[in-house]
């Protein structure tokens, strides 16, 4: 398989056809990432680059570090293979603007769905100012909103997760998901990287966080303990009294009697 040197993508190209289990598996993986040029929309895009993802990830760490580990991180990543993801996400942000040309019938819809969806790679900035500037109107005007929206929704991944831990400042995860929403609704696809960074938020809520049945079955405890030791000093407690005042007193006789 021959591949360019011009191409933007030729180290991701590169590896994937060189680290396949042989040499077709390795091309097939390589024309995966080339098969964006067909994609016709912007879901389609976001379904290869996800495959393409998981198998840099599967070939990077193993299968199973796809559901436990902190690959969704760029910061986790091995500086010589970090560059295969953003040369990844450089490629899809120009496939956005290839189908935003190819569009007869720029809607502000879809003008929002292609800026929205640029990820973080080197041309983010310079496509957005592209599509913007050939965007009706009532989209230019929201063009500072928009710029620090997919700058914030770019970065936010990286902020949660810091040196494998999810990050324990409710601020931060909160400004994640109301960033994320308010994306959505200007038509933004969640990656596979979203969707496995909030899974690992929901788990690490679940195991910080007990569930309502351990609050429960502890507040019950606790009203028992409270119940016996009412018992105890009310009751068991002056019963107890009348043998121990009484043993008191003939032991002090006898002490008394000695002398």
């Amino acid at each position: 398989m021959k591949i360019e040197r011009t191409h933007p993508c030729y180290d991701l190209l590169l590896y994937l056809y060189k680290r396949g289990n042989d040499k077709i598996v390795g091309k097939e993986n390589a024309l995966l990432v080339l098969s964006m040029e067909k994609a016709s929309n912007i879901k389609e895009l976001i379904g290869i680059r996800d495959s393409v993802l998981m198998i840099l990830v599967s070939i990077i760490y193993s299968k199973e570090y796809i559901s436990e580990g902190w690959w969704f991180n760029r910061n986790c990543w091995p500086k010589s293979e970090v560059i295969l993801w953003s040369q990844l996400d450089y490629f899809f942000n120009q496939n956005i603007k290839r189908l935003f040309d190819a569009s007869n019938k720029l809607t502000d819809k879809f003008c929002l769905k292609c800026i929205i969806n640029l990820r973080e790679s080197n041309n983010c900035e310079e496509l957005f100012e592209y599509i913007i500037s050939r965007s009706p109107v009532t989209i230019q005007s929201y063009r500072d909103r928009l710029l620090s929206l997919i700058s914030t929704n770019n970065k936010l991944c990286t902020a949660v997760t810091k040196h494998d831990i999810v990050s324990q400042n409710k601020k931060v995860i909160n400004k994640y998901f109301k960033t994320i929403e308010v994306a959505k609704i200007q038509g933004y696809i969640k990656g596979i990287d979203n969707i496995y960074l909030e899974k690992k938020i929901k788990r690490f809520k679940t195991s910080k966080y007990p569930s309502l049945s351990k609050v429960v079955d502890f507040a019950v405890k606790v009203l028992l303990i409270a119940l016996f030791g009412f018992i105890f000093v009310k009751l068991l407690l002056p019963l107890l009294s009348l043998f121990v005042f009484p043993f008191l007193f003939w032991l002090l006789g006898l002490l008394l009697f000695a002398l």
